[in-house]
């Protein structure tokens, strides 16, 4: 197997990996969490929260 393969392959192998974390995270209502938690992060930032 070449570099380019092996590149190419880890690359794919990471994609995948990100994709099914993200479903798992929707699937168990990581949405909310994140939303309300980024938020606040910003409300902070502007001085209002």
């Amino acid at each position: 197997m070449t570099d380019e393969k092996k590149i190419i392959l880890i690359n794919r192998i990471l994609i995948f990996a990100s994709i099914l974390l993200v479903i798992i995270g929707v699937w168990r209502g990581e949405v909310g969490v994140v939303l309300n938690k980024a938020v606040k992060v910003c409300m902070q930032c502007m001085g209002i929260g």
